[in-house]
């Protein structure tokens, strides 16, 4: 895995930035869950903790009696902020939150990923999900700070504090 050809002026995003950018970026995608919640569209008992319970004895209860109203909406959480995050990276290879944080999301040459490498990018991040965050944690280890979905679409995300 080498830098991109661009790579002196480019400096790879650190994992803190990402997650604070990936943070402002569920926003959306949980609104939307919590709409749908209140729309009784998905289950809204996951949010309904009895007064006399605490709410981590409440939590392991919920998933063994009735685990569909807890990993319903996680799986619409899920699959709406991957939907999101996809979108905003394919039109301006930048997220809302990516965007407040002066993130930018570039190919080997510094440019806009094309349309084939955000759905690889969607693909990489569905499988970092799906391995309960271990392609994330790559960010850390990985050289170039570059989880796994990042590896597969053959992107970087930079830290470019002059775009707007």
């Amino acid at each position: 895995m080498s830098a991109p050809r661009a790579g002196a002026q480019l400096r790879p995003a650190g994992i803190f930035r990402r997650l604070a950018a990936l943070g402002i970026d569920s926003i959306a995608p949980m609104s939307l869950v919590a709409a749908l919640m209140a729309l009784k569209v998905l289950p809204r008992n996951a949010l309904e903790v009895p007064d006399d319970w605490f709410w981590t004895e409440w939590l392991l209860e919920r998933w063994l009696e009735q685990p569909s109203s807890l990993y319903a909406p996680l799986l619409v959480f899920v699959f709406l902020s991957l939907l999101w995050t996809t979108g905003w990276e394919a039109i301006s290879a930048r997220t809302p939150g990516a965007r407040l944080l002066s993130l930018t999301l570039v190919n080997r040459r510094g440019l806009a990923p094309g349309l084939g490498a955000c759905g690889l990018r969607l693909v990489g991040s569905a499988l970092n999900v799906a391995t309960f965050g271990l392609g994330y944690f790559w960010i850390v280890a990985s050289r170039y700070r570059r989880g796994w979905h990042d590896i597969i679409s053959d992107t970087y995300v930079i830290h470019d504090s002059k775009k707007p």
